[in-house]
């Protein structure tokens, strides 16, 4: 028998904000009472995911990688940005349990293109598993597929030694974001270099009008 499935989806799949919806549903059977759920997203450089935001989930997480959400996708390192989401379960004495999770995520300003308007990213699926006490179970034991540097974080994320199995694979997402045209930099660098002389001109002109005011204030009472 079955003891877990779980499903994955991103929506909407086009724009700058969207949200990565991850359902599981339980069988009593495969509610390890001794062990944890986790997901664990390898999101792409492109993919911002605010912490605060996460808070709201109630559910507990760790984010390793880049911190400054304001950075745009050329600014930051390869790898991305790592989500570890702790699954918070309800009564596993119940027969089956159906929990939804979903993820605000948010993308990067992307570096223009002289070909393309959009960039189709890809969005993996997050590696599914249980934490388990060591010995606390019959299964063979795994640790997620992930890079070398992140596997002693994530091992410090449990204050117990814990073992791990995949609980299941799921399919890759795409999602289609607006890029800048080359041809437009031009004219966005010069607009941009306009709006700072003019409002440099206008700050001038009111500290002139200003120190004028002053001076004749300062002449009246003399």
């Amino acid at each position: 028998m079955k003891s877990i499935a779980i499903s994955s989806y991103l929506a909407p799949i086009q724009g700058s904000h969207s949200t990565y919806s991850t359902r599981v549903h339980l069988w009593q059977t495969g509610a390890k009472h001794e062990c944890t759920l986790h997901f664990l997203h390898m999101l792409p450089p492109d993919i911002i995911v605010d912490p605060y935001e996460l808070i709201d989930l109630h559910h507990s997480f760790n984010i390793f990688g880049v911190s400054n959400l304001e950075l745009p996708v050329s600014a930051v390192q390869d790898f991305g940005t790592v989500l570890l989401l702790n699954a918070s379960l309800p009564n596993r004495n119940e027969n089956d349990i159906d929990i939804t999770i979903d993820i605000p995520i948010h993308i990067r300003y992307g570096v223009p293109s002289s070909h393309n308007s959009h960039k189709t990213i890809e969005v993996k699926p997050p590696a599914s598993f249980w934490a388990c006490p060591t010995g606390s179970s019959e299964y063979v034991y795994d640790f997620p597929d992930i890079p070398s540097e992140l596997y002693s974080p994530l091992k410090r994320a449990w204050p117990h030694p814990v073992s791990f199995f995949s609980a299941e694979s799921m399919s890759t997402d795409t999602i289609s974001i607006p890029v800048g045209g080359l041809e437009d930099l031009f004219y966005v660098e010069l607009g941009t270099v306009g709006v700072i002389i003019v409002a440099f001109l206008y700050l001038l002109q009111k500290s002139v009008v200003v120190a004028r005011t002053l001076q004749s204030q300062h002449f009246h009472e003399d």
